[in-house]
């Protein structure tokens, strides 16, 4: 039975080839897309996996009062992780970092900058990362101890044994290799290339031991099975309440939500990643159906042509549940056959997709989700889009159809009509969808950052260079190349420093103002190009040993009405204000800008910030930059980055979201008008010879194509209506995530459906042609 079952469900396959390719593409299409979704979000959704206790694994962080806000911050004082392994029964593990920075590596002539981490002790207790060589027992033991991954390892000691070897940290001090661990893989959230220990031993060390009110390092911990997470965390509120003095918010963010959970806005996890995840997967499933709506479409469009075939096997006792087994066989062997097309689609095209992603994803046939996802897509594929035909063709009655008195009537066109009304409204939401995520992206890159970033050049400065910044400025303002260079604390690209406001004359007692901090040398607003508002620029003499610059923001919310002259105590010293700037957007582009002060310190920086002359020949003034700084800061590698790329960077998350969306929307509608495609032939078919009368009777070419056009365009007619109210309210909800946004115009609604209707008239207009083109006689000489 089953064997005669295939073989009819073949036969007919290869008897209706044009049905068959159109059904094949549409699956394979969907099935594709579908697979390359599955394939990103499984490896969104097992971040941090790999490390076996990371169900245990938990982040300790602070909600905070910022401006009126509760923010929550990872950062914690030094002693509270030795203090809860201490006090906390329910602790097993415990580990703390210093949040990982770059430094410079030498090893005889190799020179390597990378980005490690301070740890203190019991560290690979909690974070077990494999050893290549040395034990991770005594790895810490010493001040002088660092472990390197194995590409720093390749790096600096190329095939050779670097156990014992000793490591320059930025030629200054000397640091024995203990032991190799094997690089992070890309889905781990902490990233490093060295781990070092603090040194105990040091008399800075030891006082920031016991100083639980500077926030510098970040916590985590590993509980015990069984463990009630919130009573934990008011265990740990008490233990910090007892030590510094004050009553402060604890969470534990759990290791499983770093990646996809990271967002957090008045002290409660409103998301992140996750959104795209369940956006992607939503989107998966939509493709997939559409697809499988072709299928249903296309294949009800042709019942006339297997309507005897029902109704001679029913004649023949076969019963509605063996045609229902008939009908979905042969769905399911195209969802199947489909499915071998889209595997070998996926391994042609996954290193482009790999590349427009930025990750390595790769088909793991072994992997038992896999496999499970794999079948189940193709059942499912199967058994919805045969549902519809299967259920349609086996209800025709055989003495009808066998007397030749089976019209479908136009009954039968509804559900074919309700199918394509999804259809066209599925492509109206991607295409408003599409053009409202573009249109947001760019508000949000074309928004005023407040400073100039064309030219502007940044370069990590050291001891060496701090210690010779003014031979360096004066070798670079004679080169030809640099129109002004200026020395910061931290990147013009990041916040680095949140401290309370200073005090000032006439502050409200109950004032709890938090705000960025910065310290920079001379020439700080002429070179990162900001606007003075009001007073001058720091001119790097010693009699802007005092000097602090405001931004606009500190200026409105501590409410000065004249602020360059006033007076501000900072600590233990007195500032005086010389000059308010415009707004620097340095941190997220999307949320507000920090209230921020800007310190002057000739002292040092770690960052040369150079601005380059318009014109000159780029190649030649980077040439002329580097031989400048080897020359007065030997043993250090010569790095920089220019500030536009360095800001483009806070997009990368963005920009590739709104590629996938473009993608997979674009796939989708593709898919859509492969459908309609075929079933504007099917139509043209069965309408060939009423066409031929019309133009006998004298119709037109372009009344016929009208005639044709006009049903499919009221069904695009009446999805814009069912998609116009639902696509706004999903995309007025996406964009509350944003605070810096664009207003939705109903002109992308306008432009969406527009852009379907004329899809639709170019489809049926190419399928119509043939049939209003063509010879009347051809199909009336039978007549």
């Amino acid at each position: 039975m089953l064997t005669n079952y295939l073989t009819i469900a073949w036969r007919n396959i290869r008897r209706n080839k044009a049905f068959s390719i159109t059904n094949l593409l549409g699956l394979a299409l969907g099935m594709t897309s579908t697979i390359f979704i599955v394939l990103w979000v499984w490896d969104e959704m097992n971040w941090n996996h790999f490390h076996q206790n990371h169900a245990q694994v938990y982040q300790v962080r602070v909600n905070r009062d910022f401006n009126g806000e509760i923010t929550t911050e990872d950062a914690v004082p030094f002693p509270l992780a030795e203090a809860m392994k201490r006090e906390l029964p329910e602790v097993k593990y415990t580990a703390t970092d210093d949040f990982g920075r770059e430094r410079v590596l030498n090893h005889n002539e190799t020179i390597l900058r990378s980005r490690g981490y301070t740890v203190a002790p019991g560290y690979f207790d909690l974070f077990r990362w494999q050893f290549v060589k040395g034990r991770s027992a005594a790895a810490l033991a010493a001040p002088s101890s660092i472990i390197i991954s194995e590409a720093t390892a390749k790096a600096l000691f190329a095939n050779s044994d670097p156990i014992g070897k000793t490591i320059k940290m930025d030629n200054a001090v000397n640091m024995t290799v203990t032991g190799v661990v094997k690089d992070p893989p890309p889905s781990s959230t902490i990233q490093f290339g060295f781990i070092v220990p603090f040194d105990y031993t040091n008399a800075d060390t030891k006082r920031l031991s016991s100083d639980w009110v500077n926030c510098f390092t970040q916590a985590f911990i590993e509980v015990r099975p069984g463990t009630d997470i919130k009573k934990l965390q008011q265990k740990i509120e008490a233990i910090y309440a007892r030590n510094n003095g004050n009553k402060a918010e604890f969470l534990l963010h759990p290791m499983d939500k770093w990646r996809l959970y990271s967002d957090f806005r008045n002290g409660k996890n409103v998301g992140g990643m996750i959104a795209y995840v369940k956006l992607f997967s939503i989107v998966a499933i939509i493709i997939l159906l559409i697809a499988c709506v072709n299928f249903m479409n296309l294949s009800t469009a042709k019942s006339e042509k297997r309507a005897k075939e029902v109704g001679i096997r029913k004649t023949l006792g076969s019963g509605r549940r063996q045609l229902l087994l008939q009908f979905f066989g042969e769905s399911l062997i195209f969802s199947l056959l489909a499915f071998l097309l889209s595997v070998a689609a996926v391994y042609i095209l996954l290193p482009s997709f790999n590349q427009l992603i930025g990750k390595q994803l790769s088909l793991n046939w072994t992997d038992p989700f896999f496999l499970m996802v794999s079948a189940g897509i193709v059942v499912f594929t199967g058994l919805v889009a045969g549902s519809y035909p299967a259920l349609y063709l086996s209800s025709f009655r055989p003495v009808k159809v066998l007397k030749g008195s089976f019209l479908p009537g136009r009954r039968a066109a509804i559900p074919r009509k309700v199918l394509v009304v999804l259809q066209f409204a599925i492509s109206v939401l991607l295409i408003s969808a599409t053009i409202l995520v573009y249109q947001q992206l760019q508000h949000v890159k074309n928004r005023d950052l407040g400073y100039d970033q064309e030219n502007l050049i940044s370069i990590p400065s050291s001891d060496n260079a701090n210690r010779n910044a003014d031979v360096i400025k004066n070798e670079l303002a004679q080169s030809g190349f640099v129109a002004a260079v200026t020395r910061t604390s931290s990147p013009l690209t990041q916040i680095w420093n949140f401290t309370p406001a200073p005090d000032w004359k006439g502050k409200p007692a109950d004032s709890k103002i938090i705000m960025a901090a910065m310290r920079a040398d001379g020439g700080f607003a002429a070179t990162v190009g900001t606007k003075l508002l009001a007073g001058r620029d720091f001119t790097g003499g010693p009699a802007d040993s005092n000097a602090m610059l405001l931004n606009k923001a500190a200026v409105d919310l501590m409410q000065l009405k004249d602020p360059v002259g006033q007076e501000m105590r900072y600590g233990r010293r007195l500032y005086r204000v010389v000059g308010v700037t415009d707004n620097l957007v340095m941190n997220s582009p999307f949320t507000p800008v920090m209230p921020m002060m800007t310190f002057s310190d000739r002292s040092g920086g770690g960052f040369f910030i150079l601005r380059l002359k318009q014109g000159v020949q780029l190649r030649a003034a980077l040439d002329r930059v580097e031989a400048i700084f080897k020359k007065h800061n030997p043993g250090y590698p010569f790095d920089y980055g220019f500030i536009d790329e360095q800001f483009s960077q806070k997009f990368q998350t963005e920009d590739m979201m709104g590629r996938l969306i473009n993608l997979f929307a674009g796939l989708a509608i593709f898919i859509c008008c492969l459908g309609l495609s075929g079933l504007t032939a099917f139509t043209i078919e069965k309408r060939f010879k009423e066409i031929s009368i019309r133009k006998v009777l004298g119709a037109s070419a372009l009344q016929l194509l009208s005639l044709i056009s006009r049903e499919f365009l009221l069904l695009v007619l009446l999805a814009a209506i069912i998609s116009i109210p639902a696509a706004w309210w999903l995309l007025h909800n996406w964009l509350q995530d944003y605070e810096y946004r664009i207003n939705i115009s109903i002109w992308v609604f306008i432009a969406s459906c527009a852009g379907v209707m004329l899809l639709t008239l170019a489809v049926v207009w190419m399928n119509a042609a043939r049939a209003a083109l063509s010879k009347p006689v051809k199909s009336l000489r039978s007549e």
